[in-house]
């Protein structure tokens, strides 16, 4: 897969294969400049942009997480898994909140 990321950096489905093979292997940085790549080269891709919220989620960034499913909410498609993502995101950013008080 990396191959044909080398060979072609614009092929959407090449950076969204790798994206997830590195989200398998916790490898959330190299996943996150695949996925961002994706979303580059197909802004209303929903899963993509949805997975960067994943990512963003995963790693605690629970702002930069939220901001991602907010954009996906936009983008023509079956809503509800944006909408759940969004509260699971917000739901986790309050417990965090909370903890540090």
């Amino acid at each position: 897969m990396k191959i044909a990321v080398a060979l072609e950096p614009n092929n959407f489905d090449a950076n969204w294969d790798i994206g997830h093979a590195y989200l398998r292997m916790n490898d959330f940085k190299n996943s996150l400049t695949h996925f961002k790549k994706a979303v580059e080269l197909d802004p209303n891709h929903f899963g993509a942009r949805s997975m960067i919220g994943h990512v963003y989620l995963d790693t605690g960034r629970f702002q930069e997480a939220i901001n991602q499913f907010e954009k996906s909410l936009t983008i023509p498609s079956d809503n509800s898994e944006a909408i759940e993502d969004t509260k699971r995101a917000l739901q986790r950013a309050r417990e965090i909140e909370n903890a540090e008080k």
